[in-house]
C-alpha cells in the first residue's frame, strides 16, 4: 500500500516577513538574482519590488529611463541611486531615442532645444541624468560614481537646481571625480540637499579655452551668502583655492560639518602651488560666516605633513568657532626643528582648542616619520594631552587613526597611556586608518583579540 509523505516545506511556504528579511540581504550589485525571484510568482514580485527598486546600480540608463517614464509607480519606489554608465552598451538605439525626446517633451522645459546637443546623449551624460532623476521624486540619496564624458569647465546639474520641487527628499550626493569644485556650484542651491561629498577635486592646468566660471558665468553670481542650505562638506583626495571654497562655504547658512582631505597630486597645473597647510590664515577667512554653526572640523594632510607650527594653525583656526564639538586632524609628524617643547606645544593647543571640544582625533603615520624617538614622540604628546585637557576642554573622547592594532606591533607603553586617559574620565580609542573597500570586515582579520580599547573603523564604500 502506497504511503504518502509529506513533502518538504518550499522557500515559497516561508512567512512574509522571513522572505523580506532574506532579500533584503541580497546585494543589489547584482540585481538579476532579486530579478528572478520577482519573476517566479505574483507573491515574490510582490515581496521583492520595494528591495529591487530602493537602491539602483545604474550602468544602462536607457531601459530604466524607459521604465521609469512608463511605470510612475516604480520609480516612485526608487530611494538610492548610483550612477556608473557602461559606455560599452550602446544601446542609443532609435527606440530608446524616441523614449527620451518624449520624457524631454513631458518635462515641458523652455530649454529642450538645448538638452541634448548630441543625439546619441553619450557626449551629454551630465545632462542625460538630469533628465532620468526629473522622474525620481522620492530620491534620497545620488552617487555619480563615473562622470566620464562629462564636460570639464561647465557648470553641471542646473536643471537640479531649477526643479527643487521634483526633488524634496534628495539630502545626500556623492561625486566621484576628477572634477573642478565650481562644477558643482548649482547643487548647493537644491533646497532639499544636506550634504555634499565629492572626491578628486583638482586644479585643471591652464588651457586656451576657458571655463565658464571664469567668464560668462562667475562663480560669485551663481552663489550668494546664505544661499545655501548643505550642512556637510567632505572634500576628499582633493586640492581647492581658499578664495574659491570661501563662496562655498559663505553659501552655506548652517554649515555644521566641513572636512577637507589634501592630495597635492591633483593639481594638474604643472606646478605645486601652497596648500591649505601654508594658508590657514587665508583658511579662517572662509569660515567667517560659519563660526557659530560649525560642530565638526577635520583638516588632513597628504604627504605635507602636519608639524607643531601647522597643529597650531588647524586648533587657531578652530579657536573662533563657539561651538565645535569635534576636531581630526592629520598626518602628525616628528617635528626634527620643533618651535617648543613637548609640553608647552600641547599647553598651547589645548589654550587655543574652544572649550566646547567633546571629541578629538590624531591620524599619525607611527611607521616611518618619528626618527629615533620611536614611539616616545607621539605617546609624549598624548600624555600630555591627558593631564592637560581636562580643566580646560569638555573632552569626552580622543581617537589616534593608523595606531596599528596589529598582532604584536602595540607599542610598550599603550596600555599605560589608555589608563591616562581613562584617569581623566576620557575614552581612549585606536583606529585603523580608513579604507575604501566593499567589506569591512577585512579588518577584522587584524585586530588584536582582546583589547576593549581598540575600535574599528567603518570601511568607506569607493
Amino acid at each position: 500500500m502506497a504511503t504518502n509523505l509529506p513533502s518538504k516545506p518550499g522557500f515559497d511556504t516561508l512567512p512574509n516577513e522571513l522572505v523580506i528579511s532574506i532579500i533584503e540581504r541580497m546585494p543589489n550589485d547584482n540585481a538579476k538574482d532579486i530579478c528572478n525571484l520577482s519573476l517566479t510568482s505574483r507573491r515574490m514580485y510582490t515581496l521583492s519590488v520595494d528591495h529591487l527598486y530602493k537602491s539602483l546600480l545604474v550602468r544602462r540608463p536607457w531601459p530604466l529611463l524607459r521604465t521609469l517614464r512608463s511605470s510612475p509607480e516604480l520609480a516612485n519606489r526608487i530611494r538610492d541611486i548610483t550612477w556608473r554608465h557602461n559606455f560599452n552598451d550602446h544601446d542609443d538605439t532609435e527606440e530608446n531615442q524616441a523614449v527620451l525626446s518624449s520624457c524631454i517633451k513631458s518635462l515641458d522645459s523652455s530649454h529642450q532645444d538645448r538638452l541634448m546637443r548630441d543625439s546619441t546623449g553619450l557626449r551629454c551624460d551630465h545632462e542625460f541624468i538630469e533628465i532620468l532623476l526629473m522622474f525620481t521624486p522620492n530620491l534620497r540619496t545620488l552617487v555619480i560614481a563615473d562622470r566620464a564624458f562629462w564636460p570639464d569647465g561647465e557648470y553641471w546639474f542646473r536643471r537640479i537646481a531649477n526643479n527643487p520641487d521634483r526633488f524634496v527628499h534628495l539630502r545626500t550626493i556623492n561625486i566621484h571625480g576628477p572634477l573642478s569644485v565650481e562644477a558643482m556650484a548649482y547643487l548647493f542651491l537644491l533646497p532639499s540637499l544636506r550634504n555634499l561629498i565629492a572626491s578628486d577635486l583638482v586644479l585643471p592646468e591652464r588651457a586656451d579655452n576657458r571655463r565658464v566660471w571664469d567668464n560668462e558665468i562667475p562663480l560669485r553670481t551663481v552663489l550668494d551668502p546664505g544661499s545655501s542650505q548643505v550642512e556637510k562638506i567632505v572634500l576628499k583626495r582633493s586640492v581647492v583655492e581658499v578664495p574659491t571654497l570661501k563662496y562655498f562655504t559663505e553659501a552655506c547658512r548652517d554649515l555644521k560639518s566641513f572636512a577637507y582631505e589634501q592630495d597635492i597630486n591633483n593639481d594638474q597645473r604643472g606646478m605645486y602651488s601652497r596648500s591649505l597647510l601654508s594658508k590657514f590664515g587665508e583658511l579662517s577667512a572662509a569660515f567667517i560666516l560659519n563660526r557659530t554653526t560649525l560642530e565638526h572640523l577635520s583638516i588632513r594632510g597628504d604627504h605635507q605633513m602636519l608639524r607643531q607650527e601647522h597643529v597650531l594653525q588647524v586648533a587657531r583656526l578652530a579657536s573662533n568657532m563657539s561651538n565645535l564639538r569635534s576636531l581630526d586632524m592629520g598626518l602628525i609628524t616628528h617635528d626634527d626643528d620643533p618651535i617648543q617643547c613637548t609640553s608647552d606645544f600641547v599647553a598651547k593647543m589645548v589654550r587655543l582648542l574652544p572649550p566646547t571640544l567633546e571629541e578629538m582625533s590624531f591620524e599619525i603615520d607611527w611607521q616611518e616619520h618619528w626618527g629615533s624617538r620611536g614611539w616616545e614622540g607621539p605617546t609624549e604628546m598624548l600624555r600630555h594631552l591627558a593631564t592637560i585637557a581636562s580643566p580646560k576642554l569638555s573632552l569626552k573622547k580622543l581617537a589616534v587613526v593608523d595606531w596599528p592594532p596589529f598582532l604584536g606591533h602595540f607599542p610598550p607603553d599603550f596600555a599605560q597611556l589608555h589608563q591616562c586617559f581613562a584617569e581623566q574620565s576620557i575614552d581612549f580609542v585606536s583606529i585603523p586608518a580608513s579604507i575604501e573597500g566593499p567589506d569591512p570586515l577585512q579588518l577584522l582579520d587584524f585586530v588584536e583579540p582582546g583589547y576593549v580599547f581598540v575600535q574599528v573603523a567603518v570601511a568607506e564604500y569607493a
